[in-house]
C-alpha cells in the first residue's frame, strides 16, 4: 500500500490548546486505524501547540495526553489588569514559565525527533520573526530553548534571553503567532499529500466574508483593558490563522477545478497543486486562552473530538479531496 505523507498544522490558543488534544485523540483512536497508509511528515504548531507537536514527533503520545490531562487548576487565570499593570510599567512579563519549562525539560529530546516539527518564533529585541524546525539545532539545549519561547505569550510570560540556531542567534524570544502570516503556505513548502488543519478558532473557511467577524467578540468584561487584551493576546494570531486557511481553501478549489495555472509556483517554487485537506475547528468560540479551570479544559476536549469526528466523516485518502463544502 502505498503511503501518504500527512501534515498537522496547528493553531495556537494557550489553554484553547486541549481542542487540539481532544481531535488529535480522535485522529489516533479512529482515522490512523481506519486509514494505515497516513504516514505524518510533518508537525507545525505554535504556543502550546508547539510542545504537542513536539511530542507526536517523538511518539509520546501517552505523556501528551497525560500532560494535558495534568494541566486544570481550580480557578481562573490571570486577570487582565494584572498583565495590563505588569506590562505598562515595563516588567516581562505577568509570569515566568515554569511550569513550561519543567515540561520541555522532562520530555524534548533532539535525538529522539522522528518527524520534522516547525515553531514559530519572534525577538523583541528586533522585532524579527523566525520559522524554525528542529534541523535548525545542534543540542537538546537550544531545542528546548526555542521551544519554550514558542510557548511564551508576550506580555503574560518572560521572554527567552537567548537561543542558538543555525539561523543565527536569537535574544528576547518569544511565541512569533501574532506575526505569523502563512502557515499553512509554509507547510506546503513541504510537499505533503494531505494537510489535516486544527484551528481553535470557531470560523467557516469556506465562507467569504470578513475574517474579523466572530474574532473580534465583544469581551467578557465591557471595558478599555479587556479589549485591549482580547485583541493583542487572542485576536491577532487567530486572525492570520483563519486568513490563510481561507486563503489556501480559495487556491485549492481553483486548483481542483483546473481555473488556476499550474505553473504558478509556490513559496519553495515547485508548481501548485491541489492538495487533499480536513480541516477541523469549534462550531463556538472556545473562550479565554488563559482559562485553565479543569471543566473548562474538558470541555474543549470534548469539543475537538467531536468536532474531528464531524470533519473526518466523509474523509477518504483516496479520493481527490475530503474538501467536499467549497466555497461559491
Amino acid at each position: 500500500m502505498e503511503k501518504l505523507k500527512v501534515a498537522i498544522v496547528m493553531s495556537g490558543g494557550g489553554a484553547r490548546g486541549a481542542f487540539h488534544v481532544g481531535a488529535l485523540e480522535y485522529i489516533h483512536l479512529h482515522v490512523n486505524f481506519r486509514f494505515p497508509q497516513l504516514e505524518y511528515s510533518l508537525f507545525s504548531g505554535s504556543s502550546t501547540s508547539t510542545y504537542t507537536a513536539l511530542m507526536l514527533a517523538m511518539h509520546k503520545y501517552p505523556e501528551l495526553l497525560s500532560t494535558w490531562k495534568s494541566l486544570g487548576v481550580e480557578r481562573r487565570t490571570p486577570a487582565r489588569w494584572q498583565t495590563a499593570w505588569k506590562v505598562l510599567r515595563g516588567a516581562g512579563g505577568l509570569y515566568g514559565a515554569g511550569i513550561l519549562d519543567k515540561l520541555v525539560r522532562k520530555y524534548v529530546r533532539l535525538e529522539d525527533l522522528k518527524i520534522t516539527v516547525l515553531m514559530h518564533l519572534a525577538s523583541l529585541r528586533d522585532g524579527r520573526y523566525f520559522t524554525l524546525s528542529n534541523t535548525d539545532f545542534s543540542t537538546t539545549n537550544d531545542l528546548q530553548h526555542a521551544a519554550t519561547a514558542s510557548m511564551r505569550t508576550p506580555g503574560y510570560m518572560d521572554p527567552v534571553k537567548s537561543l542558538n540556531s543555525r539561523q543565527g542567534p536569537l535574544r528576547a524570544v518569544v511565541d512569533g503567532s501574532a506575526m505569523h502570516a502563512r502557515p499553512i503556505g509554509e507547510v506546503l513548502a513541504y510537499d505533503p499529500d494531505i494537510i489535516f488543519i486544527l484551528s481553535t478558532t470557531a470560523f467557516n473557511p469556506y465562507e467569504r466574508e470578513n475574517t474579523f467577524k466572530g474574532l473580534l467578540r465583544r469581551p467578557e468584561k465591557d471595558d478599555a483593558i479587556s479589549l485591549a487584551f482580547s485583541l493583542y493576546g487572542e485576536a491577532a494570531p487567530d486572525i492570520l490563522f483563519a486568513r490563510d486557511v481561507k486563503e489556501f481553501v480559495r487556491i485549492n478549489h481553483l486548483l481542483r477545478n483546473g481555473s488556476m495555472a499550474v505553473t504558478e509556483l509556490n513559496s519553495s517554487l515547485k508548481p501548485m497543486r491541489f492538495v487533499n485537506n480536513v480541516i477541523v475547528s469549534p462550531s463556538t468560540a472556545l473562550g479565554d486562552t488563559n482559562d485553565y479551570r479543569k471543566e473548562t479544559m474538558v470541555r474543549r476536549w470534548n469539543a475537538g473530538w467531536m468536532a474531528a469526528r464531524d470533519a473526518f466523516m466523509q474523509f477518504d485518502p483516496g479520493l481527490i479531496s475530503a474538501d467536499t463544502t467549497a466555497p461559491d
